[in-house]
């Protein structure tokens, strides 16, 4: 909740370079931990092996793309675009989980999820900028009305999805979309760039 979004907060004002790609790396620490858990055994060696190959997938990524950091504002129309998409694909979620089986409403609610905590990851260096700035200005401007707003919505679809049914069917959607929709978000409003 507020550490992770503090954290990546932090990570955005000391310069982190691209939106939801580099942030991925803090789902691996809390997944094989959390499976442990959940089973209650302990951590076994291949969800060792798995988190750090997905560690190590994030390294490569990062270093065979070279993502180069774009605009940290972003217009308004550019934001009503956004916030049109996000919505449509967000509903669409919802209306299809509406009327699923468990697992698939599961997928479904965490697909809507990773949507919203993408977006939401996209806004967080924006408001990481403005606070940068003048915290006065931070207070007086939307984006943080807006993230403060979409943080309550994932709460609610994270917390959904996870008890809708398996927890690899919610889980595995929301890892999934939330990088692919902040990078997306990061490549088309922020215009940053990637190079392959």
């Amino acid at each position: 909740g507020r550490a992770r979004s503090g954290v990546k907060a932090l990570a955005w004002a000391l310069g982190a370079p691209h939106r939801g790609l580099c942030l991925r790396g803090g789902h691996v620490g809390r997944i094989v931990p959390l499976g442990a858990v959940l089973d209650h055994g302990g951590v076994e060696v291949r969800d060792l092996q798995g988190a750090l190959l997905c560690a190590g997938g994030v390294v490569s990524c990062l270093l065979l793309t070279r993502p180069e950091e774009g605009s940290s504002q972003i217009s308004g129309w550019q934001a009503a675009r956004v916030g049109v998409m996000v919505g449509v694909l967000v509903t669409g979620c919802l209306s299809l989980a509406h009327r699923a089986s468990a697992d698939r409403r599961a997928a479904l609610l965490g697909m809507s999820a990773g949507i919203v905590v993408g977006t939401v990851d996209a806004l967080l260096k924006t408001c990481a900028d403005i606070a940068a700035q003048s915290t006065t200005r931070l207070f007086t401007s939307w984006p943080l009305y807006v993230l403060t707003t979409l943080g309550g919505v994932s709460i609610l679809l994270e917390q959904n999805a996870l008890q809708a049914g398996r927890l690899p069917a919610s889980l595995s959607a929301i890892t999934v979309l939330e990088p692919v929709i902040g990078i997306a978000i990061g490549l088309l409003a922020f215009h940053e760039s990637i190079h392959v």
